[in-house]
């Protein structure tokens, strides 16, 4: 249902920046009036100008996200899923999300003060694997390799504040707060035989997999909080092109919260459980970054 949701909201941010192009696109069929040289010279200087002031204007804008997460951590288990091998270790994989944007100057000072809010998908896949000793239809032994997969997705409301400084027209760079609310963290577990062949099953489920669970994960920290630093490049400028700006953002979102903390203790169907190793979601994202006010 999550994942339906911010698929829905992304849909509509499209929508909105689709909109926002095609309002700013001048008319077909529209000719611009005949101007002697000295006009036209006057209009492309009025066009820096308004487009050099324009830096400095409020801006509201629609922000479609690509984030590469880094998941530090180190377990066995998760509550509510039972142990299921050796245990897990750090991992990186691909996110999405979309966010409002808002950016506000701070006077004369040339600072700008910006914020944001929106929806970040962050999924995760751990793997690690065991040998042991099976019998696979013969007198002896044999070393099969068993691959144990666990998928995490945090799915959340996102938000943060940041102070930025031009250091051309184009380039701004910035640092400052960040957050995520989790609105829903979901996993899924499986066991595989790898090797040697597919001919060597589970005898529970007839086949190579078993141990095939998934479901919610419980007692993780809801709020999550970090720094972000940030950097900014105007690729169009306003009034150009037909729409009002579009930017290029790269922000890096540090946090200092874990999802999990150690020592954090739970009680599963074989007693209680400890996690000993702190779950930390950092990432990096490139955005674009559609200016529609």
């Amino acid at each position: 249902m999550m994942k339906n949701t911010l698929t829905r909201l992304m849909t509509v941010l499209v929508v909105l920046s689709t909109l926002a192009l095609s309002s700013y696109a001048q008319p077909k069929g529209a000719k611009a009036p005949a101007r002697d040289s000295a006009t036209t010279n006057s209009a492309a200087s009025n066009s820096v100008d308004t487009t050099t002031s324009k830096r400095s204007d409020t801006e509201f804008s629609v922000q479609l996200t690509g984030a590469y997460g880094f998941h530090r951590t180190s377990f066995t288990s998760l509550p509510p899923f039972e142990n299921c091998c050796n245990g897990f270790s750090s991992t990186s994989a691909f996110g999405y999300g979309a966010q409002f944007g808002l950016t506000l100057p701070l006077g004369s000072s040339g600072l700008l003060l910006g914020a944001r809010a929106g929806v970040m998908s962050l999924p995760a896949s751990f793997t690690t694997t065991t040998t042991e000793k099976i019998y696979a239809g013969q007198l002896q032994s044999v070393d099969a390799v068993f691959e144990y997969t666990t998928n995490l997705t945090w799915n959340g409301l996102t938000g943060g504040l940041a102070l930025e400084c031009p250091l051309s027209s184009r380039l701004f760079i910035g640092a400052g707060v960040d957050g995520m609310y989790v609105l829903s963290a979901t996993y899924t577990q499986q066991e595989r035989i790898t090797s040697p062949t597919s001919a060597v099953i589970y005898s529970q489920t007839n086949d190579i997999v078993r141990d095939d669970r998934s479901g919610n994960l419980d007692k993780y920290n809801s709020f999550v909080l970090g720094l972000n630093a940030a950097a900014r490049l105007r690729v169009l400028e306003p009034n150009r092109s037909g729409i009002r700006a579009l930017d290029l953002v790269a922000r890096y979102n540090y946090a200092l919260t874990p999802l999990y903390s150690s020592g954090l203790t739970w009680t599963d169907s074989q007693g209680s459980k400890t996690l000993q190793a702190p779950y930390t979601l950092h990432y990096l994202s490139l955005g674009i970054a559609l200016v529609i006010l």
